[in-house]
Parts: structure tokens; sequence; C-alpha cells
């Protein structure tokens, strides 16, 4: 059985007692899929990040890491706040923006690990 089949609710016991770091690294283990989503995004469907009911699991799980890795990230949740956003919304979006922020920061350690590995 691959990752990708895994039911969302195998996913989450997999985070459980797991910083935020350690839970995006067990769930993207793929380069291709990182930089598929350091580059696109999540909006496209990202197995995991999907539903809003993922979402909000990980987003209360990790809710206080993901607050900080926003703010090192230059953002904060008033960048999420628009007109109509409700709270399942508002944590869906700032998950998303945490997992392709994350993707293209781990994307660019892959890079240099790589270089590193051919010189």
């Amino acid at each position: 059985m691959g990752f990708c089949s895994l039911h969302a609710t195998h996913v989450h016991l997999l985070y459980t007692n797991m910083t935020m770091h350690d839970a995006l690294t067990a769930r993207f283990t793929d380069a291709d899929e990182i930089k598929d989503v350091a580059m696109y995004g999540c909006s496209g469907g990202v197995s995991g990040f999907i539903w809003y009911s993922e979402n909000e699991k990980f987003f209360d799980e990790y809710e206080d890491e993901i607050y900080d890795y926003l703010n090192d990230c230059g953002m904060s949740m008033k960048d999420f706040v628009h007109s109509g956003s409700t709270i399942s919304s508002l944590k869906n979006d700032m998950v998303w923006a945490v997992v392709e922020c994350w993707c293209q920061a781990q994307g660019t350690v892959n890079e240099m690990e790589a270089e590193a590995l051919a010189a």
C-alpha cells in the first residue's frame, strides 16, 4: 500500500506526537512531489491536505508551530482573513501556506544536498 492510498485518519495518526517538521518530513518523501507543491501549491490536491477536515486536524495538532512558521515566512493570521472567511477556511489556508513554504524550503535543501553530493 502506497502512502497516497492511506486514509486521512491513518495519516493523522502518523502525525501524533511529532513536531510539525517531523510530520511534514514523514509525509513528503518524494522530491518530485516536493518540487510540485513548491511550484504549484496545494490547490491542485495534495494527499493528506485536500479536505478541510484533514487540514483542521493538522492545524489543531500544530497550531503554535504553524503560527511560528508563518511568522518566520513573513506572514501572520491577518494575511489569511478576508471577507467570507470561516474558521475552517482560515485553518485550511494557513495549513496550505505552511505546507507550500515548507516544500519550498525543503526543495532548496534537497537541491543543495544534491549539489554537495555531485561535487
